[in-house]
């Protein structure tokens, strides 16, 4: 990835409209560089340097004339596997871009506060928050310019990626010569998709329309294949969990975050912290960077179950589960055990009673035979 990509990258997370300007300044072989768009004399094109090859430290600029100086720091390589880039957490509101910055943000905040207390309204700053948020109650207003949706910061970087990802594939100047085969193989499926010619023949930017943005991923599947990452529906159940633990997306329900809780810091895969948030640990960042084998967890996985819902109370669900006895439907264990399992991906509740499908069926057999004493 060009610092140009990475760009687009950081506007989607922050929420920048990528309308304005930006640059990149750092330091690179003790010369302090400044890297652009558009370059000029003196500058460098900011398609000339990888992320790899970035220094620890840069600062991204967006919007000169404003004062959103963006501080980019890079951590090292990363052992998960899986799509990037991902959204590991957020922390503060989405920024509103016109207002030029930070201190602007902080007095309509102040100001929020103020009128979500019964204050009178100050009319010096009143309007322009109004005009800057949507119409909502003041205590809204608190709420979005404290913290901003994690899910909505990830689709955006989804959607950035889907949109690079599709005007490379499309750009025949942007090939390597080792893709020049796959992107013939591109252009002939996109050509012989009667569905998309009136779009391939109007669309100005066809690469930007959903529609083909679509087909794009369903020719990339059927030429590289599905990624086996996500195979086992254990291992998608458990580190979707797991990822949403990470990004503070807890259930209402108060069983059920006291159950995640305990799944997840017992397993050993997270830690709490007093601040209650989660910090993933080394056992976690091994999960989801071990392919798509959970069996290289059971023992984390039993040590969880076993920490939820206490041995004995587990090991009769487990063993009346894979021994299909007979179990009371309406007991709490029942309940809450099967409603947890759903979640991880080991079955599903058929109406009839709770079915596991062949992963959790083994991974359950697993931990019985192996863990349960």
């Amino acid at each position: 990835m060009y610092l140009g990509e990475l760009a687009l990258i950081i506007d989607a997370t922050l929420g920048f409209s990528s309308a304005a300007t930006h640059m990149f300044s750092g330091n690179i072989n003790g010369e302090q560089r400044v890297y652009t768009a558009q370059p000029a004399a003196g500058e460098y094109d900011e398609n000339d340097l990888t992320v790899q090859d970035m220094p620890e430290t840069m600062s991204y600029i967006y919007d000169a004339g404003a004062n959103w100086n963006i501080n980019v720091q890079v951590l090292g390589p990363s052992t998960i596997a899986g799509p990037t880039p991902v959204l590991i957490s957020a922390l503060g509101p989405d920024v509103i871009e016109h207002l030029k910055g930070p201190a602007m943000m902080s007095e309509l905040y102040d100001e929020a506060v103020r009128l979500a207390a019964g204050q009178p309204a100050d009319m010096h700053i009143t309007p322009t928050l109004f005009s800057a948020m949507p119409v909502m109650s003041p205590g809204h207003m608190v709420d979005r310019l404290t913290k901003a949706d994690p899910v909505s910061i990830s689709n955006r970087m989804y959607y950035s990626v889907e949109t690079m990802v599709a005007r490379n594939m499309m750009n025949p100047e942007a090939a390597a010569e080792e893709d020049e085969d796959v992107r013939e193989a591109l252009r002939e499926y996109l050509a012989n998709r009667e569905d998309l010619k009136d779009i391939m023949a109007i669309d100005p930017n066809p690469e930007s329309n959903p529609a083909v943005m679509a087909a794009i991923g369903e020719f990339l599947e059927d030429y590289y294949g599905p990624n086996p990452t996500f195979d086992s529906p254990v291992y998608t159940g458990i580190t979707e969990a797991l990822y949403n633990l990470m990004d503070g997306l807890l259930p209402d329900d108060p069983i059920w975050r006291r159950h995640l809780h305990n799944f997840f810091v017992e397993s050993g895969f997270m830690r709490a912290e007093q601040t209650g948030r989660y910090t993933i640990t080394n056992e976690g960042v091994e999960l989801l960077s071990g392919g798509d084998n959970p069996f290289d967890f059971a023992e984390n996985i039993a040590r969880g179950f076993y920490a939820t819902f206490g041995r004995e109370n587990w090991n009769q669900l487990m063993f009346n589960l894979i021994s299909d006895s007979p179990h009371l439907p309406d007991s709490t264990i029942y309940k809450e055990g099967t409603a947890l399992l759903e979640a991880f991906g080991f079955g599903e509740d058929t109406g009839d009673g709770f079915a596991l499908n062949g992963d959790g069926y083994d991974m359950l057999k697993c931990i019985a035979i192996d863990f349960s004493s």
